[in-house]
């Protein structure tokens, strides 16, 4: 607790968080994001960024130390961590590990027995994130309850946006390289179909089926999350004359995820209905 008080303080005053000493951090960026719109003026460490593959991710020695300083961790449920998480409690017993969320809905984004692990790509996602990291913070920084308000606020008005825009849309599919927007899928009553299958390459079955499924949908692009997403799905996409959107779901801010993810999928099928 003494070390939030710090943090507290340093809040307070809206001073950025030293680089080499965090007080704050998250696995993840869009963690990352929700912590700095509840404590603005800090400057979270995050562990995995632009670039880095969160499933074989394995922290350097000095993130390792960096982190061990630090007040709080938002943890994110990935398999580093298991081993992560006991060695910070014994560096550093005072810190406040924020765990991931349970998951309550598992979606299977059209992959049978697959979950998705991006659990801030839907509102409620991102609200219950955000309340999580907010519980502990508020108990050295009353000021974060004030802040938790807005954000969620915030996080209501792009959901009614999205619910308005995305309804023409209801019970119709999407198309993306790696699943990572069941959770969106399932808010907003869309389907997702992933070219990727079961984490891997597809067979040439697999985009047999997709291909028919573009076509009787009126997809028209493909939504990928970073240039070797879409060098991949290119010749796929090239096939049927689809277009390439990137959107990064690890994006720092998870509410322009959001509307980034709503603009490509009202680009791909707003232009043609689905052939009956």
């Amino acid at each position: 607790m003494r070390r939030l008080v710090i943090f507290a303080a340093l809040a307070a005053a809206s001073a950025p968080c030293r680089a080499t000493e965090p007080s704050v951090a998250a696995c993840l960026p869009p963690q990352a994001g929700i912590l700095a719109a509840l404590v603005p003026g800090t400057a979270p460490l995050v562990l995995i960024d632009r670039g880095q593959n969160p499933h074989s991710f394995d922290p350097s020695p000095r993130q390792l130390a960096a982190l061990s300083k630090c007040d709080l961790y938002v943890a994110a449920g990935l398999p580093f961590e298991k081993a992560l998480l006991p060695r910070l409690r014994t560096l550093n017993p005072a810190m406040q590990i924020v765990p991931a969320p349970a998951d309550e809905h598992a979606h299977d984004a059209d992959e049978a027995d697959e979950h998705d692990p991006h659990f801030w790509t839907h509102p409620d996602g991102i609200l219950a994130e955000a309340r999580a990291i907010a519980t502990p913070l508020a108990e050295a920084a009353p000021s974060v309850n004030t802040a938790l308000a807005a954000y969620e606020a915030s996080v209501r008005d792009l959901d009614a946006e999205l619910r308005v825009r995305l309804a023409p849309y209801k019970g119709r599919a999407f198309l993306v390289y790696h699943p990572a927007w069941s959770h969106f899928a399932e808010e907003y009553g869309l389907r997702q179909l992933a070219i990727e299958h079961h984490g891997g390459a597809p067979s040439a079955k697999h985009l047999a089926g997709l291909t028919d499924a573009v076509r009787t949908e009126g997809i028209r692009l493909v939504i990928a999350q970073s240039d070797s997403e879409a060098a991949r799905a290119r010749p796929f996409a090239d096939s049927l004359g689809l277009d390439i959107r990137l959107v990064n779901p690890l994006g720092r801010n998870p509410l322009q995820v959001l509307r980034d993810t709503a603009n490509a999928i009202e680009a791909s099928l707003s232009h043609t209905p689905p052939t009956p």
